[in-house]
């Protein structure tokens, strides 16, 4: 039975192991600041941005959707609510247009915020500029937990190996 264990055991730490020490994609291209100065522009638009969601715990994340199926589940969960009506899944043009989400996840107050300010494509590369500002400690802020998000849609020509860069900022709010 101790040979059992052993054997499970031993199994479950390789399994662990290569799974952490396995490169994604993402881990092979290191977007910078950089890239955006010699990449070609891509138009998008905004889909939804806000400071909040209805659901009490959201995780920061980026995310990407090219088809609808996959788009209308994060909307569902994004607005999970008892109070409030859920707003209507965006109706997206799938065939043309790929949909980038960025959510900066729970923050401890209001004076947070998160925009996708710049979009580019070098190549086979689509890059992703986030902008999140944060009070500084001198700022008024409400007591709420907010979580403020960007939803955008870009066209399908520009959808390419999509990266992100986020730049951190703190607001000062001295008299």
């Amino acid at each position: 039975m101790t040979r059992f264990f052993s054997i499970l055991y031993g199994s479950l730490f390789l399994i662990f192991v290569a799974g952490c020490t396995s490169l994604s994609p993402d881990d092979e291209f290191e977007l910078d600041k950089s890239f955006f100065d010699d990449a070609a522009q891509v138009e998008f638009s905004t889909v939804h941005k806000s400071a909040s969601v209805a659901k009490s715990v959201v995780e920061k994340e980026n995310a990407v959707f090219r088809d609808e199926e996959s788009f209308q589940k994060f909307w569902r969960d994004l607005f999970v609510s008892e109070h409030n009506p859920d707003p209507d899944v965006p109706e997206i043009n799938f065939s043309e247009y790929t949909v980038i989400a960025s959510l900066m996840g729970n923050q401890r107050s209001g004076g947070f915020s998160l925009t996708i300010t710049e979009i580019a494509v070098s190549e086979d590369v689509t890059g992703v500029r986030i902008k999140e500002i944060e009070p500084g400690a001198n700022c008024g802020v409400t007591a709420a937990i907010t979580q403020p998000f960007h939803v955008v849609k870009i066209p399908k020509s520009a959808d390419g190996d999509i990266r992100f860069l986020t730049q951190r900022e703190v607001r000062d709010c001295e008299d």
